[in-house]
């Protein structure tokens, strides 16, 4: 079969089985986010760019557009959905996929030996799906010249809730280490990137598209198109890591703004403890606890988490209380999920005005804190005012109160200060305003002398629009024709005699009319319309 053949048989397979599997990855009913898709260029030491990103069928449909499954061209997919064009972890959208990328950088590797292993791990997932063993089965194997990956469909679940994906990731990769250490002789040189495997936001070799290193177009297979349901999974995760006897994070990264203010009332709390044990004054661990639950009722879906963070604060008690009795302890309040505010832990607990000082927790929880910090404020810039009124330079004083030059600066524009008169500001401010009025004089003179040069050259001319410019700068409403101007230049009083009277000692007399009644009060009547 000829080159041409062979690319017009791929273009004609490609799209169907890359569609089956954008749908399987990226379901359209509960799809959220924008796909990435990047590449390689072909110089430039082989630099990443973004080639396109969108809806997974929009996506799909640039592929198909463009003929980039026959180009012999590097594509890179995105595991997960990111919230617009920028991609990163902090852009992260919503998880839909696990993604393990096995690779084999032995020097000389050979493409028919990564695809017998290929081959072979695909055969041993297979007889792992018949063999019900639990471990987890990868819904897509994908062969990408130099390597394998394999994806697994997880049950999609928010951003926030990274702590369920690594917990999942991290028990799939020991499976994949077990299934590499079994079989060494056959997967030789195959090697676990957990790196890459654990980012959630990284760029996996698209399938269908060119491995220019390998030199060969990478292809893959679906073995089922069951999901993961994640919170149970990560559930019995952490379970049998606990019967282990493995220490298990059980408690989430704070990545919203309402977890690190909750994380921020946890560290009060425990602030609470160490200062009353250390004044030796008793404090009930039941309801400290109880409290801390409180904080994370409503924020956590797991039991475990919630046990997380009390235990976290347990630690700090002289006589800790035990598992048996945090979960006896905890027992309904993990049902009810209760929320407590501020005000309420206070009196529960009774912290008194001068510990809520100490450990920063205050009624009515945040509007509280920024009362006192508004105040805080509202001292400063003042402070900021009275140093910069008494002749202080922005450095000295943001020297002084130790904060940045700008601060000072916004705060200065903010209330317009100006400084008292240090010598230099008014000597700088009277220079400039003597400089000004010297270049409105200049520019008087100048529009004088050239208005003075037009009527010489042509008096007889200029006569009649200079006598009328007389008569408007004079003020004689009754002389000035209507919807006219009365706004002259200074320079045309000085040119017609300065009085506005129409009397010019340069200027020949009108023609038919005695300029003796020109300064009389019936000049308007005599004058007539503008047009006659």
């Amino acid at each position: 079969m000829s080159a041409t053949n062979e690319a017009r048989k791929l273009n004609n397979l490609a799209p169907d089985p890359l569609k089956g599997f954008i749908l399987l990855h990226y379901p359209a009913e509960t799809f959220r986010g924008m796909v990435h898709v990047w590449a390689k260029q072909r110089k430039n030491s082989g630099r990443m760019y973004r080639y396109c990103y969108g809806a997974p069928l929009e996506v799909l449909e640039k592929l198909k557009h463009d003929k980039a499954t026959d180009r012999k061209q590097d594509y890179y997919i995105t595991a997960n959905t990111m919230s617009a064009g920028d991609r990163g972890k902090d852009n992260i959208f919503a998880l839909h996929n696990i993604v393990i990328d096995i690779d084999n950088h032995t020097p000389g590797a050979d493409p028919v030996k990564v695809k017998h292993q290929y081959d072979t791990i695909t055969a041993y997932y297979r007889f792992k799906e018949m063999d019900a063993s639990g471990d987890y089965i990868p819904n897509s194997i994908v062969f990408t010249g130099r390597g394998v990956q394999l994806w697994y469909c997880i049950e999609q679940i928010s951003y926030k809730r990274l702590d369920i994906y690594e917990t999942i990731t991290g028990e799939i990769i020991r499976q994949v280490k077990e299934m590499l250490e079994d079989h060494p002789d056959t997967l030789e040189g195959l090697e676990l990137d957990e790196g890459a495997s654990h980012n959630a936001a990284g760029l996996f070799r698209a399938p269908w598209s060119y491995n220019r290193k390998a030199d060969t177009r990478a292809e893959f297979i679906t073995l089922h198109d069951d999901y993961i349901e994640s919170m149970e999974a990560a559930k019995e995760i952490r379970e049998k890591l606990k019967e282990a006897g493995k220490v298990v994070n059980y408690y989430k990264t704070p990545v919203t703004k309402t977890d690190i203010l909750a994380l921020k009332r946890q560290n009060s709390l425990a602030h609470l403890v160490k200062l009353r044990q250390e004044r030796g004054e008793t404090i009930r661990r039941n309801d400290v606890l109880l409290c801390v639950s409180y904080i994370w009722g409503k924020l956590c879906v797991d039991d475990m988490e919630i046990i997380g963070h009390v235990k976290t604060v347990n630690r700090l008690f002289n006589n800790p209380m035990t598992n048996e009795e945090i979960q006896q302890t905890l027992q309904t309040a993990l049902v009810k999920r209760y929320r407590a505010k501020n005000d309420t832990i206070i009196n529960f607990l009774g912290i008194t005005e001068e510990e809520q000082e100490i450990i920063k927790f205050y009624p009515g929880g945040r509007e509280e804190e920024r009362a006192k910090n508004r105040k805080k404020k509202a001292e400063r810039n003042k402070q900021i005012l009275s140093l910069y009124e008494s002749g202080e330079t922005q450095e000295d004083i943001a020297r002084k109160l130790n904060i940045a030059r700008g601060t000072v600066c916004n705060v200065l524009k903010a209330n317009h200060a100006r400084k008292k008169d240090t010598g230099r500001l008014f000597e700088r401010e009277a220079y400039r305003n003597d400089k000004t009025d010297a270049k409105h004089e200049q520019s008087q003179i100048e529009a004088q002398e050239a208005a003075t040069g037009a009527y010489c050259e042509a008096p007889e001319t200029n006569n009649a629009n200079l006598y009328k410019n007389s008569l408007y700068v004079s003020g004689n409403t009754a002389a000035t024709p209507k919807g006219t101007r009365t706004n002259r230049p200074d320079y045309l009083r000085v040119i017609t005699g300065g009085k506005g009277t129409g009397s010019d000692p340069l200027a020949p007399e009108p023609r038919g009319q005695d300029p003796a009644r020109l300064e009389g009060p019936e000049a308007s009547e005599d004058r007539g319309s503008p047009g006659g």
